[in-house]
């Protein structure tokens, strides 16, 4: 049941998510405010749910260099998605957006040697 409940909240707020990045263009929204308050109250929602990861994160110097890495490139992929939805629609960006899935399972699948199922196919069809 918890699998549905999380599965039905990421489709939607994906789907809020393009549809906002869309229709910002249409209200004169800068980009870069609109996904600068979307990183910032995730990493709020993130702080609040799991306070103790961030003394963990800092204790390590090279896990603060990959936590900074990562924040940066979501932000800036939220930037680029944003502009690939206004110029080139939201259809065609939803499209590549789950195409992403492929290089990070690929990954998995060849660098830690996972094993490669039918339903994983299936997985990756269905995304």
């Amino acid at each position: 049941m918890l699998a549905w409940l999380n599965l039905s909240l990421c489709i939607a707020t994906t789907s809020v998510l393009f549809i906002g990045l869309r229709a910002i263009g249409n209200y004169k929204i800068d980009l870069t405010t609109f996904v600068g308050i979307n990183y910032l109250s995730a990493a709020a929602t993130g702080l609040i749910s799991f306070p103790n990861a961030i003394p963990h994160v800092f204790a390590h110097a090279e896990l603060a260099f990959f936590a900074c890495l990562q924040g940066a490139s979501f932000f800036g992929l939220f930037i680029i998605m944003g502009i690939l939805s206004q110029k080139i629609g939201l259809g065609f960006m939803t499209i590549l957006s789950k195409m992403s899935l492929v290089i990070p399972v690929l990954f998995s699948w060849l660098y830690y040697g996972d094993e490669f199922t039918v339903w994983h196919a299936g997985g990756i069809i269905l995304a």
